[in-house]
């Protein structure tokens, strides 16, 4: 919140949609975005070294025939960096969260008052959340892109050979990632959600101190 009024200065108003009602959430959809954003975060650093790294030799040597399929030695590394990456972009999209429910909203309004451009009123939560959902959603698409190209280079040079069969599984628990790790997020929203109004208290104390007070009243 700081950052944004900071960032647009004067040229933004600022105000409190205060709610009478409470809406529902949809769990599965508050989490699809931070999964999408952690496999994405996870098959950047996936690198031969890191899969070395991660891979250490006593889990090498129980595995050590089906690690010699490609595509499921890259899973079983992603799956470990996946418990960093999906932290971090937790922690990137909770304040969005947070900002949206407060009820805090921004307009353009000082600058189109006497200009052809079309008023905008929107929540600060939305203006972050749109950057970081564009780049989860580019990015998970490039990441499976790789991830299916990668395969089908595999399975035709190792064509005939034993176990070759064996990267189709893997491949079909790579394009279900998203959805698997979606419900690992549910009981850390419904906390979320538990403690809504104490969030909303202190996230407006926050906009009082630096200058959002007004009550933003809209008539649709």
């Amino acid at each position: 919140m700081v950052l944004h009024k900071g960032f647009f200065k004067s040229k933004k108003y600022y105000g409190i949609q205060y709610e009478t009602d409470s809406k529902r959430i949809n769990l599965l959809s508050f989490g699809f975005y931070p999964v999408l954003m952690a496999i994405n975060l996870s098959f950047m650093l996936l690198t031969p070294e890191v899969i070395a790294s991660v891979l250490e030799t006593n889990v090498i040597s129980e595995f050590d025939i089906i690690l010699k399929i490609p595509l499921f030695t890259r899973l079983l590394a992603e799956s470990i960096l996946l418990m960093i990456t999906f932290g971090v972009s937790t922690l990137l999209f909770s304040p969005i969260w947070i900002l949206k429910d407060s009820g805090i909203i921004f307009t353009n309004k000082i600058v189109v008052e006497n200009s052809n451009e079309k008023l905008i009123i929107k929540s600060i939560g939305d203006w972050f959340q749109t950057i970081l959902k564009g780049y989860s959603g580019i990015g998970v698409i490039i990441t499976y892109f790789f991830v299916i190209t990668n395969f089908i280079t595999h399975y035709i040079d190792n064509f005939g050979l034993p176990g070759n069969l064996l990267n189709f599984p893997s491949l079909i628990l790579w394009l279900g990632l998203p959805f698997y790790l979606v419900l690992s997020t549910i009981p850390a929203l419904i906390l979320h959600d538990i403690i809504k109004k104490h969030r909303i208290n202190y996230v407006r104390k926050i906009g009082v101190k630096v200058g959002i007070k007004d009550t933003a009243i809209s008539s649709f």
